[in-house]
């Protein structure tokens, strides 16, 4: 139940990691093909999702100043979001807000009495997705004030970061360039891919390492059309392999 479903968290909380001192995965991506990549610290978002709820009042759509609109507000809130990445947060901790879905209205001449949003959250840094839940609400709920509109925000934490931790990263990087050759390992020392993992909640309990190995071309990750390459296994299943031999000889001393 990784997509969606949090199974790192539940297996967690049913004792998977109980005596295990430290963990590695790997996420197939569309780069260079055999490519492995890792790095240390924030690797990947976290992703939690919020429902907007707008309670106006409607009417005629050629008297728009005897009703409560919630589509007029639902576009400044849209747009007014957007400072959350551009004004409130530091440039240096990457943050997206989108609004992925708006249902409201039943006609091109009615005004409709409501109007639901909902959207993601995605932050690499702990203290920004904090203040990008703070602002959401701040944002939704003083906007629809001004123009005498009800709102209710509900929000739905979903996966915190993946956070790599040094020395396990470290450990993965040297053990790739140990045996294969250099140009085909690289420490992506980059800004976070904004998509989620839940093995970022045994990140958050024991040391270890998320990297991703290369795909070669493809279309991205999550399109209908997307073409996993059975070939990249034996890379792969090599790198699991002799990770798990290297931390075993590292910490048998």
């Amino acid at each position: 139940a990784e997509e969606g479903g949090a199974g790192a968290k539940a297996m967690i909380d049913d004792g998977v990691l109980e005596g295990v001192k430290a963990i590695f995965g790997y996420h197939n991506m569309p780069y260079p093909n055999h490519q492995i990549l890792a790095k240390a610290g924030t690797l990947m978002a976290s992703a939690d999702q919020f429902k907007v709820t707008l309670k106006g009042k409607g009417g005629h759509a050629a008297f728009p100043h005897l009703v409560a609109d919630p589509i007029y507000v639902s576009a400044q809130i849209i747009q007014a979001l957007q400072g959350i990445a551009s004004r409130y947060s530091n440039p240096s901790e990457s943050v997206v807000v989108t609004v992925a879905k708006i249902n409201s209205g039943t006609n091109f001449n009615v005004i409709p009495d409501t109007a639901v949003m909902e959207g993601t959250i995605r932050a690499s840094d702990p203290g920004t997705r904090k203040l990008a839940e703070q602002q959401l609400y701040k944002i939704c709920e003083q906007l629809a004030e001004l123009s005498g509109l009800k709102c209710k925000v509900d929000f739905y934490p979903g996966y915190p970061p993946t956070i790599n931790h040094k020395d396990e990263a470290k450990l993965v990087l040297e053990t790739a360039r140990q045996f294969f050759p250099k140009e085909q390992v690289t420490d992506i020392n980059i800004i976070p891919t904004m998509g989620a993992e839940d093995f970022s909640y045994y990140l958050e309990e024991i040391p270890g390492c998320y990297f991703f190995v290369g795909n070669g071309e493809s279309k991205c990750l999550h399109s209908s059309t997307y073409n996993y390459n059975d070939e990249i296994l034996p890379t792969a299943t090599k790198m699991m392999m002799e990770v798990a031999i290297a931390y075993l000889n590292q910490h048998s001393k």
